[in-house]
């Protein structure tokens, strides 16, 4: 008989524990901007460019449309806060 508090059973974890499945994407976060870049990344695929190559080119490593979706949001998120930055850099210069 265990006294200690950890789990009773020998059974492995499943799900995401076990590393089988990927963790559930984290739902919090400013969901107005995660429109507006998901708008952006389905008019990208859907219209050409760069955003397309991408896109395909996460295809052909494997991953799933969502995942390569999401991955281009990803991207393009991190696009956004560059110019961002670099916008407030140029305003702050500005007003030197």
């Amino acid at each position: 008989m265990s006294v200690g508090t950890g789990p009773q059973c020998s059974l492995p974890p499943t799900g995401w524990l076990s590393h089988s499945v990927p963790p559930p994407a984290d739902t919090g976060g400013n969901r107005a901007l995660n429109s507006v870049l998901h708008v952006i990344a389905v008019c990208q695929i859907r219209d050409g460019g760069r955003g397309q190559e991408y896109y395909q080119r996460k295809i052909a490593e494997g991953k799933t449309p969502s995942e390569a979706r999401r991955a281009l949001k990803r991207r393009l998120s991190n696009v956004v806060y560059r110019i961002m930055k670099r916008d407030q850099r140029n305003h702050l210069a500005q007003a030197a």
